[in-house]
């Protein structure tokens, strides 16, 4: 994949049985770049609870394992998709990615331009998704993109969760709180 953030995010998926591991290694990694941009929130209809850092991962692992890039993003913090906003227009202004993102988007450059950053994103996360679970299917499996909470340090409004990634590594995920709800902040996924 193309996008600079995959590489460093996630080395592989796990599978409800080890065969096939090294194969899914692309195709999670650019869900999991996706990542990159993604946080929980709460409140207002139809949103889950996100009250507590827990519950934030929580709602993340199943809008994840639902395959739902819809709920993804209206759960994002602020600062996440001004993020996100930004990562879309880098692509947009350098034409080689552009040109790279609309092979892979399977859309002609016009209709990439004329997304919005919501729109962009959403697209990105179905094609992720269906290129994990095409290929865990080729085994007989089903991606599991669950990630496991290991400690939670709170103070104030921000949050550390160090988690489990789904490749077995420990990762830090920063949150913040924002009215009420934990989100995810602008860069959830920090390398240790």
């Amino acid at each position: 994949m193309p996008l600079e953030a995959i590489s460093d995010i996630i080395k592989k998926l796990r599978l409800k049985k080890p065969v096939g591991e090294k194969m899914m290694n692309k195709f999670g990694l650019g869900l999991f770049a996706a990542l990159h941009f993604v946080i929980i929130g709460c409140g207002g209809s139809g949103s889950v609870n996100t009250s507590t850092p827990e519950e934030a991962i929580k709602a993340l692992n199943g809008a994840m394992n639902a395959r739902n890039p819809e709920a993804v993003w209206e759960l994002m913090s602020k600062s996440a998709k001004e993020d996100a906003e930004r990562y879309f227009r880098k692509i947009i202004a350098n034409e080689t990615r552009k040109e790279m993102v609309s092979k892979l988007m399977q859309v002609d450059s016009a209709t990439l331009e004329s997304m919005t950053t919501k729109e962009f994103f959403i697209e990105f996360m179905k094609g992720n998704f269906k290129a994990i679970d095409d290929m865990a299917e080729r085994f007989g499996q089903k991606a599991d993109l669950t990630l496991e909470i290991i400690d939670i340090k709170v103070e104030g409004d921000k949050a550390t969760v160090k988690i489990k990634d789904p490749s077995d590594k420990e990762q830090t995920m920063l949150l913040v709180k924002e009215d009420g709800c934990w989100k995810f902040g602008a860069n959830p996924m920090k390398r240790e």
